[in-house]
């Protein structure tokens, strides 16, 4: 602790102050040792550490402080124990009470029962004060609030929907002075906003705000907040406006919040801190600081709605029923011809009736564009492609065609195809050597079944048929021509690195490679699986991996590019890293000979492989456009998808015993309606042992939390977690029986829904009108506080885990909890006589049972069957690690003493076998690039918070401007006019095809600086240098705006993606004789001044990058100013109080615009989407803060004018606290 001016002043009045410092830095760096209220500087002793002790004894009752607990705590309080106990046969009360010779009563603490330093020798126990509600915890933690009597609360560590505080405590190392008058935080302030956390309802970020307006007070040395005391405060933020009438706003504000009319307020009425906690739980704090809203009072009200308008509850809204829509919601009467095409509008269907679903998405939807997903920079979901695959190398503009081929051949590398834990097993004979190679058999034999089908030749022949680049056909002949055929040069080298004759391979096709591989397996184990097999469940299995085998032939396209991802991505790319494998094993096994694994070393000889040049050179021509990069990336994930089914069907096939119970599908079916009732006969559902740890973990964040509960079954745990304070479950499984079942018994705020865990972000979005889950914000940023699951993982394999997981992290919103719970794998330790456990042991087996399928049980008489994916302990933590997720907690379930009490002896023979492993982590809150590669968006990603020195200011337009280079101009003017000769406009331009993204290697690499510079550098780049002379003149202002807007757009692009989806690629600044007065208009189409501001006022949409071009400058006006929102934010965190700091950081509501021209309101449909009853929710929903800063990146969205439409909008008052933050801003 060091003790510096400031500090000294709170304790010590200001003509003391010299004296008391003086008496301190003679001490500053003795060791201190308290004993039971005495203190003993390990440089002092006899009478003089008597005295001091006593003084800085008193001082640490009277006095606590925050801060970070330092690890040599605990240290120091073991070190110090035995000093401080207490002696043999001593009073226990002398010890136990405060002593009033220690404590001398001159200077009465204002805390009822003092806290003394964490250097204590012990820690408080409830029992020595048992009025108290003070927390405290074990010996190391010392304690834990200087506020007594405060309701336990998280505070430092809020989450959201939890309101409090928690105190953590300070640890100093100096001597101290008793005599510096009050403690920090006086029991008057201490009690004001204790009163208030009882009996308010507030956030967590609204608790800090209160409690910094407390702190005000105390450093004001006032009870309330007088009008010269506010005035003071805004000479201290430098608030330069009219003040006039301020303080009286702010006091009709606090009138209104307790139900008063703002008449009722007399001038001499001050703000107290329950005026204070009145005003944060009033609206709109309370409704909008809780969190963004999520749209469930949107969604809710739209369903009033459908209600109201179908008077006779037949589930659809005819025709006729429109009237009483519209009447309901606008003036006026409308014609028949309008109300039949709103009609036709909303039955998208054709079903002759507007039904619940199709009314509320046919008002809503339109407001997400046409991409809802919005994520401009993505490609959207229903295009197939992989979520861990970097969408950046979609855009020709921002990396070449072989950059994309190298990012998708590292891509398939790193694929569990390539790497799958059957093929580790394999290679080292994990399974048993005549097993391992009984496997490889059937593994290569379903191959060749599948090549029968599509043999290599026949690939490599349909792909050239339909390559339109006669250069690439030639090759790709040649090279299939040649196959087999060596020079002398490399026969030699074969013969010496390999000892593989020259007869062995030359003239030899690789098919034939391969027949002779499988014929040399055959006979070593003597048995085929290309006929029938005497076991004709063994056949089953076999013919079921076949089929897999041909799963990757039936979806792939029929163009180049689905040919390329199963011949080249899917095939050549990886079967280097696959032959290794199975050579290792093939050696473990049957000591095989290079000649007969000939195929295999050809395979993993890479640069022997021509035909995979060769391949690569035509994928490299196939990458030019985006839409062959989607095909390509498709098809490669499908290929790649397709093998790791192959592999897990294979694995079925290394458990050689019978299956006891038929494969049928498992998610959802391991508890159908019988077994789950025979299941709860068993376990009572509040002694389950995985739930029961799952509730404890879940307790500190499931207030107010909205709940995603992946295989919900019936929904016990999701009702649970309701009364436990959730505000929304939305409950997933995929037995439909169960989630009937949960539909039945369900409450307010409860959503089931039917769906496959492994596809949570489709099926969420496909159910978004059922689940009152907007769509926008909320899929790209994360709509879930918490998410639960309970033995789900168990029911499938390690591949779909890793689906599931990768949505889950997606889903979360950045700091939100995934609680779930496993089989433990050492219950494959129990056996099947046991009351509770699995029917194969797995004879002492680890690794090599990864993904086989055990069956379960569990029996007091009537036997319930379960079934379990073995995975290793391993697959779960790097499952964690790759989706990005932070371990917080890890737990093992076990049979417990409530639990025997209960079911008497019937378990006592699993007592010391862990049941479950529990996993509580976390998505981490600031997320990293490393997290979110190719999938973040601008809304889920913070932007890096960018600094200008007073250097760059004085400097601003010599760092900002850059001169786009002569060969870059060159490259943008020629391409620019060769598409507007050829009257391709600029929302028609597609990259790879009207124009070749090798024509701008120069533009290429200047973007490249470009975005370095907005992005990490600056943040605003001004560009010079493009000839607009060429483009065109005025004398001919058609062919200069549009030949302008095509070189605008090719230099944007480079830059980065340009988003089409609100307002198409440009969107022209210019006056349209509109006004902004009028509903939904865009300042861009009048003549009106903005103020200052960023682009966009949606929740949903959020650029990286805004860039402006000025093709005919205005008569006057036109000109604008920039300012650095991140200066500025530090300017203001260092002048303003945090409780109006707090105005800028919580959610506020923003008027909704259109997407479109930005014109105003166009037709029925749009009036009803913006009449007052339907607008004023859609702008609760359009909540979010001005500033988001985490750590060192920051978010800033701001325009004034939205925000204060958006409250009119609400039928809310601009607050007088936003309005002054938003003033001084």
């Amino acid at each position: 602790m060091t003790i510096d001016d400031d500090l000294l002043s709170w304790f010590k009045p200001e003509e003391s102050l010299h004296e008391e410092k003086s008496k301190l830095r003679t001490r500053r760096n003795s060791k201190v040792n308290f004993v039971h209220g005495k203190v003993i500087p390990s440089n002092l002793g006899g009478s003089e550490t008597g005295n001091i002790a006593e003084k800085a004894g008193n001082f640490a009752r009277k006095m606590s402080f925050r801060g970070r607990k330092s690890s040599a705590s605990t240290e120091r309080e073991t070190s110090m124990s035995s000093a401080g106990s207490k002696p043999s046969g001593a009073d226990t009360n002398k010890y136990d009470k405060p002593n009033k010779d220690v404590f001398p009563p001159r200077s009465p603490s204002p805390i009822r029962k003092g806290i003394p330093l964490r250097t204590a020798v012990r820690t408080l126990s409830a029992k020595d004060y048992p009025n108290s509600h003070l927390k405290f915890e074990g010996a190391s933690s010392g304690f834990d609030s200087d506020i007594p009597d405060l309701p336990q609360f998280d505070f430092g560590s809020a989450e959201r929907g939890t309101s409090g505080l928690t105190c953590a405590s300070f640890e100093s190392d100096e001597m101290v002075s008793d005599d510096f008058g009050t403690d920090i935080m006086t029991r008057r302030y201490s009690n004001q906003l204790m009163d208030v956390a009882t009996k308010r309802k507030l956030s967590s970020n609204a608790f800090r705000a209160l409690k910094d307006f407390c702190a005000h007070l105390k450093f004001l040395k006032k009870d309330c907040l007088d009008e010269e005391a506010f005035d003071g405060l805004l000479d201290d933020m430098d608030y330069r406006r009219d003040r006039t009438g301020l303080f009286r706003e702010l006091q009709e504000d606090v009138a209104f919040a307790k139900g008063f009319q703002p008449d009722s307020v007399s001038d001499d009425m001050s703000i107290t801190v329950d005026d204070m906690g009145a005003l944060y739980s009033s609206l709109p704090y309370q409704l909008l600081d809780g969190g963004e809203d999520s749209g469930d009072a949107l969604m809710t009200f739209m369903d009033e709605l459908f209600d109201e308008t179908d008077e006779k509850r037949s589930g659809k809204i005819a025709r006729g029923d429109l009237v009483r829509l519209t009447s309901s919601l606008l003036d006026g009467n409308f014609s028949d011809d309008e109300l039949n095409q709103l009609f036709e509008a909303y039955d998208v269907n054709n079903e002759g009736g507007i039904n619940r679903k199709t009314f509320k998405g046919g008002i809503l939807a339109k407001s997400f564009g046409n991409n809802q997903n919005h994520q401009p920079q993505k490609v959207s979901d229903d295009v197939g492609l992989p979520k861990n695959f970097n969408y950046n190398l979609m855009h020709p503009a921002q990396t070449t065609a072989d950059e994309f081929v190298a990012q998708l051949e590292s891509f398939a590398r790193k694929h569990s195809a390539s790497n799958h834990h059957l093929l580790h097993n394999l290679s080292c004979a994990a399974f048993g050597w005549d097993n391992s190679a009984d496997l490889i058999l059937r593994y290569l034999t379903a191959y060749s079944v599948f090549s029968d089908d599509l043999s290599l030749t026949n690939n490599v022949e349909n792909l050239v048929e339909v390559l339109d680049n006669e250069k690439k056909i030639n090759a790709v002949e040649g090279m299939l021509k040649s196959m087999g055929s060596y020079d002398e040069e490399t026969l030699a080298e074969f013969k010496e690195k390999y000892d593989i004759d020259r007869e062995a391979i030359e003239y030899v096709g690789r098919d034939e490679l391969f027949t002779r591989l499988i014929a040399f397996l055959e006979e070593k184990l003597d048995r085929s699986y290309k006929t029938s097999i005497s076991d004709e469940k063994k056949k089953k299995l076999t013919d079921k991996v076949v089929e897999a085998a041909r799963e990757s032939s039936k979806e792939l396209d029929k163009g180049p590019e689905g040919l390329l991802s199963a011949l080249y991505f899917g095939g050549e790319v990886i079967a280097p890293q696959i032959c290794k494998y199975l050579l290792l094993g093939l050696k473990q096994c049957c000591n095989i000979s290079n000649a007969n694994a000939a195929f295999l070393i050809l395979q993993i000889d890479e640069e022997k492989n021509d035909l995979a040049k060769v391949l690569r050179q035509v994928a490299v021509e196939n990458s030019k456009s985006r839409r062959n990069r989607e095909k390509l990336v498709k098809n490669t994930e499908l290929v790649l998808a397709s093998r790791v089914k192959w592999y897990n069907e294979l694995i079925k096939l290394s458990q050689f015993e019978e299956q006891t119970v038929d494969d049928v599908n498992l998610i959802g079916n391991q508890f159908n309606e019988e077994s789950t009732k025979s299941y709860q006969r068993l376990f009572d559902h509040k002694h389950l042992l995985d739930l029961m740890i799952i509730f404890d973990m879940c307790e500190n964040h499931v207030k107010g939390a909205t709940v995603l509960n992946v295989g919900c079954g019936e929904g016990f745990a999701a009702r649970r977690l309701k009364v436990m304070g959730a505000e929304k479950i939305i409950g997933i499984d995929d037995n439909k029986e169960m989630i009937d079942r949960a539909n039945e018994r369900k409450g307010p705020g409860e959503f089931y829904i039917k769906g496959d865990a492994s596809s949570l972000t489709q099926c969420l979005k496909k159910n978004w009108v059922e689940t009152n889950m907007m769509l926008g914000a909320q899929f790209c940023e994360g709509g879930f506080d918490l998410c639960v699951t309970a033995l789900l993982f168990n029911v499938m394999p390690i591949s779909m885990m890793n689906d599931t997981m990768e949505h889950i992290y997606l889903l979360l919103r950045p700091g939100g909890y995934f609680i779930f719970s496993v089989p433990h794998p050492f219950m494959l330790a129990s056996n099947k006589e046991e009351i509770f456990g699995l029917r194969d042991n797995g004879s002492g087996k680890y690794f090599s049972l990864r993904d086989k399928v055990f069956d379960g049980m569990a029996s007091d008489g009537n036997e319930v069957y379960a079934r379990m994916h073995f995975k290793t302990l391993e697959d779960y933590v790097n499952a964690l690690q790759v989706h990005g997720f932070d371990i917080v907690d890890l737990k093992e379930a076990r049979v417990t003493p409530e639990f025997l009490r209960s079911k008497d002896k019937c378990l006592e023979s699993v007592i010391d076998i862990p049941f479950h492993l529990i996993f509580k982590v976390r998505k981490p809150r600031t997320i990293s690039s490393s997290t979110v590669v190719g999938r973040s968006s601008a809304l889920d990603a913070l932007p890096k918070k960018l600094i200008w020195s007073k250097t760059l200011r004085r400097n601003f337009t010599n760092s900002i401007a850059v001169t786009l280079p002569k060969l870059a101009n060159e490259e943008v003017l020629k391409a620019t006019l060769r598409c507007y000769r050829k009257g391709i406009k600029v929302d028609q331009i597609v990259m790879g095809k009207d124009v070749a993204a090798e024509e701008f290697k120069s533009l290429k690499s200047f973007c490249r600086l470009i975005r370095k510079k907005l992005l990490h550098d600056i943040g605003v780049v001004l560009v010079k240098g493009l000839d607009m002379t060429r483009l065109g003149s005025d004398n001919d202002i058609n062919k200069l705006t549009a030949c302008s807007k095509i070189a605008y757009f090719l230099i944007c692009e480079h830059v980065g993606p340009v988003d089409a989806t609100a307002r198409g690629r440009l969107f022209d600044v210019k006056n349209s004789g509109s006004s902004t007065k009028s509903d939904n208009v865009l300042f861009s189409v009048s003549d009106t001044e903005a103020g200052w501001h960023t682009d966009g006022c949606s929740k949903d949409i959020c650029y990286d990058v805004v860039s402006l071009l000025c093709i005919t400058p205005a008569v006057k006006g036109g000109k604008f100013k920039i300012s650095n929102s991140a200066n500025v934010y530090d300017h203001l965190n260092n002048t303003l109080p945090k409780f109006m700091m707090y105005e800028l950081t919580r959610p506020v509501p923003r008027d909704v615009l259109e997407n479109g021209n930005g014109e105003g309101t166009v037709g029925l449909d749009d009036s009803i989407r913006r009449s007052g009853r339907i607008l004023s929710h859609r702008v609760r929903y359009n909540s979010y803060p001005i500033y988001v800063v985490e750590a060192d990146q920051m978010r800033f969205r701001y325009m004034r004018y939205w925000i204060e439409t958006g409250h009119k909008k609400t039928s809310w008052k601009v607050p007088t606290l936003l309005r002054i933050a938003m003033d001084i801003l």
